[in-house]
């Protein structure tokens, strides 16, 4: 008869893994949050996560993969591909810092917070997938010069024309509107925040003619960016 060598083996002091009371998942606890609930409800599950008496490494290697899977399901809630947010996720091995526990609660916070902000932001949950992933697509393309509709509207999955009609029935104003209100928008506050000439800020913003840019600025902000600039000195 064979015996099994583990047997009458007593786990270690150090290692009495136990599961939490209750114990839910770290989507659980954070999917109902508004950016600004986080904090409270990470907290909240933190404290929970705790009480499972895991090594410190451990913790942090769970808590990492609970925050991937949160993110991942958030953005799945929101309409959107994961991608949107995972494609900038670094992941620091944590389990090889002395303080790896507290540094990855507050990298999984940083995670989270940027996925709930996406969520808030876009409002995918309410609206149409394709129009949010387009909206995520221009809030970093809007600088591009040579930005289209098309290449938009292949983002969101959809033909030209019925990107276009969707685009002005969900935000209320055409592509070309929306693309100029991000430019014009940006280039406010790189007038207010910097001494870069107008026609920097015009390529920073998209527009390769310094001359339409004025055009295109005065047509949207009643004056011409240097004026704009004067008068928000004054302030």
């Amino acid at each position: 008869m064979k015996t099994n060598p583990r047997a009458g083996r007593r786990r270690p002091e150090s290692f009495r893994i136990r599961r939490a009371p209750f114990m839910e998942s770290l989507y659980d606890h954070v999917q109902r949050c508004e950016p600004e609930e986080l904090f409270q409800a990470l907290n909240v599950y933190i404290a929970a996560l705790e009480t499972m008496g895991l090594p410190g490494p451990v913790a942090a290697s769970f808590m990492q993969v609970e925050t991937l899977l949160a993110v991942s399901m958030l953005m799945q809630d929101s309409g959107c591909g994961e991608d949107a947010v995972l494609e900038s996720v670094d992941c620091p091995r944590f389990d090889a810092m002395e303080d790896g526990f507290a540094q990855c609660c507050a990298w999984s916070f940083g995670q989270l917070k940027t996925a709930l902000e996406y969520r808030s932001r876009y409002n995918g949950r309410t609206g149409n997938p394709g129009i949010a992933r387009a909206r995520y697509y221009l809030d970093r393309h809007y600088a591009d010069a040579g930005l289209m509709l098309k290449d938009t509207a292949g983002e969101a999955g959809m033909s030209n024309s019925r990107f276009s009609t969707l685009f002005a029935r969900e935000l209320g104003c055409t592509f070309t509107e929306y693309v100029t209100r991000l430019r014009i928008e940006r280039a406010c506050a790189l007038l207010r925040e910097t001494q870069d000439k107008i026609a920097q800020i015009a390529a920073r913003v998209g527009y390769n003619d310094p001359h339409y840019f004025s055009w295109a600025f005065r047509r949207y902000m009643g004056a011409t960016p240097t004026e704009y600039r004067e008068r928000e000195r004054e302030k």
